[in-house]
C-alpha cells in the first residue's frame, strides 16, 4: 500500500522517521545510509539531543525495499520543493519563541 501511494505522487516524497527507526532501517540496508538523508536537529542548540533527532529521507528504491513494518514507523510527506527546502521548513518548526522564552520541540 505504501509503494502504491508513493508511485501515485507527482512531487518528491520524503520519509520522516525517528532515530531508532533510521538505525533499524540502515541495518536492513546492509549498514548503509540512504542517499541525501538529513538529520533535523543540528547546531549548538540541539547538541545535547542530537542523538535523538528525527531524520528526513528522500524516498528511493532502497527505502521502498525496506520491510513494510519499518516503513510504517515513519511519516511520508510529499512536496514539489527540493530536499533542502523541505529540511529548512521542518527545522524552522523546532523552536518557538514568546516573550523571550524559547521552547524546543
Amino acid at each position: 500500500m505504501i509503494n502504491q501511494w508513493v508511485t501515485q505522487q507527482s512531487g518528491s516524497v520524503y520519509w520522516l522517521v525517528g532515530y531508532k527507526t533510521i538505525k533499524h532501517a540502515m541495518l536492513e540496508n546492509g549498514g548503509m545510509s540512504f542517499e541525501n538523508m538529513a538529520v533535523l536537529f543540528h547546531g549548538d542548540t540541539f547538541s545535547s539531543v542530537m542523538g535523538l533527532s528525527p531524520w528526513l529521507v528522500p524516498v528511493s528504491g532502497k527505502v521502498l525495499n525496506l520491510p513494510v513494518e519499518i516503513l510504517q514507523q515513519g511519516l511520508f510527506l510529499t512536496s514539489s520543493t527540493r530536499t533542502e527546502v523541505m529540511l529548512d521548513h521542518l527545522q524552522s518548526l523546532l523552536i518557538a519563541s514568546l516573550d523571550g522564552e524559547e521552547v524546543m520541540f
